[in-house]
């Protein structure tokens, strides 16, 4: 498909970083993380 930005709300986060929740992420959709900053990732599907 491309380029997703996801953005990770506070409620989703809890006490686990952005970078952790973004690589279960992209393991789930077989994606990969190009990037994180904040609370926003930006993974290539």
């Amino acid at each position: 498909r491309g380029l997703v930005k996801v953005k990770f709300l506070r409620a989703a986060r809890g006490s686990t970083t952005t970078e952790s929740l973004a690589e279960d992420l992209a393991d789930r959709v077989d994606a990969e993380v190009l990037e994180t900053r904040g609370h926003t990732a930006v993974v290539h599907r």
